[in-house]
This record gives C-alpha cells, structure tokens and sequence, in this order.
C-alpha cells in the first residue's frame, strides 16, 4: 500500500493536464469517465483483499501450465498499423500522416512513462512468479492505445473500424493472463492507460503539430519497441 501515493499522484497529472487543454479545446471530458475508471479500479483490485481473489479466481480459469503464445506480442500493435495501411489504399482517415504519426507518438510517449514508473514503484510480482513488475500491462497500453486510434480516425467512416481495434486490444489482454504474466487488474489498469494515453494525444496533438513540424515532413512515424529483454521507441523520418 505504499505506492498508492504514486499510482494517485500519475491519475491526478493526467486529469491536470487534461484541465489545462481543455482552455483551449472542446474535448468532452465525458470521454475520459471509461479509462479513468479502468485506472482507478485496476489500481484498487491490486491493494484489495476482493481484487486480489478476483485476480486469483480468473487466473486459475484461464492459465494452463505449459500453455503459452506469442501471439500477443505479434498483434499489440496492429490496430496502429491498420491506420497507415488503409490510408495507403485509399480509406483516408480524420488526419494527414503527420498529424496522425504525431498523435499515435505521443500517446505511446505518454503511456510509456506512466506504465514503466508504475511497474518500477508497485513492484508487483508476476504470476508466474518471474519478476516484481506486473503492474500495469504494458502491452495492453500499447495495444488499447493503438485501439483507440483506430478508433478515432475512423469513428466517421464505420463504428466496424473501432470494434475491430477493440476486439483486438482485448484479445492481448487476455493472453496477457493466458500466459500467466499478468493480472486481470494489471491489464485493467493497462487498457486505461492506452485509452488515456491516446485521447491525451488527440487533445495537444493540433499545438504539437504547430510547434514540431514548421516544416512538414514527407513520412514521420513513432513505435514502440516491446520484447521480452527490451523497451523503447523507434523514429523513422523521411525528408
């Protein structure tokens, strides 16, 4: 109980930052009522006699000893690249390759922080017993995050193209428990991140736009890099 503080003290920036932007924005700040609440719940299921039952119990029915997939290390990200791969067919979203590379790299540079300093304060240990850094999922920030773009550029054309995200973002968190490496609040708690994360984004993302890119660039994406030995981020620019 005694990283409540911090856990605390990351929600309450978001929500401070999130104030401040809405001077200048007409952001709804309903939208931000789901993730906060994952954030908030995730965060009591962990310091909780009920959360921890809860976590054991959905554990217990979704682990099978010497079970295990890749397959959410392979997907976290492809709601992210749905987005560049159906406005190079022609299905244009909401925003340019810049602005849209602008959003998604800056949700994933706010997630980022905010998972990696969490798992390092909590120190919660992993289900299967490997490491002291299972809460929040980091792959199902990223995977929510990349979500919620999908969603957001697409919510014009077809509420199909969020449902899709969705679908998938929610299938790595399952894994996620699958492979006995995380917890039901951990990847509660990760999803509201990534959600967080990237209606954050949308919110600065004209400002940034403005202050980074006076000179516009012809290709500009930010990713994350997420392995089992390693995390980061990858720029690609081409001028």
């Amino acid at each position: 109980m005694k990283n409540m503080p911090f856990i605390l003290l990351c929600i309450v920036s978001i929500f401070s930052h999130t104030l401040h932007a809405q001077r200048d924005s007409c952001f709804d700040a309903k939208k931000l009522i789901i993730p906060s609440g994952l954030i908030l719940t995730g965060t009591a299921a962990t310091y909780s006699n009920w959360g921890q039952d809860l976590n054991s119990s959905i554990q217990r029915q979704l682990y099978t000893p010497g079970k295990h997939t890749k397959l959410d290390d392979y997907i976290a990200l492809s709601p992210c690249a749905a987005v560049y791969i159906l406005n190079a067919l022609g299905n244009k979203g909401k925003h340019s390759f810049t602005d849209r590379s602008v959003i998604i790299g800056t949700s994933y540079i706010m997630a980022y922080p905010i998972v990696i300093g969490t798992k390092e304060a909590t120190g919660i240990l992993r289900p299967d017993g490997s490491t002291y850094n299972s809460f929040p999922s980091g792959h199902t920030a990223i995977a929510f995050a990349s979500a919620e773009f999908l969603r957001m550029e697409y919510k014009d054309v077809s509420a199909w193209y969020g449902i899709a995200g969705y679908t998938v973002a929610t299938t790595v968190a399952g894994l996620r428990m699958y492979n006995n490496r995380h917890w039901f609040s951990d990847v509660l708690t990760g999803a509201g991140v990534g959600i967080l994360s990237t209606q954050l984004a949308y919110i600065v993302q004209p400002w940034l736009s403005q202050k980074l890119f006076k000179r516009h660039y012809n290709n500009a994406i930010i990713l994350p890099q997420l392995d089992k030995n390693s995390r980061g981020f990858v720029l690609s620019i081409r001028f």
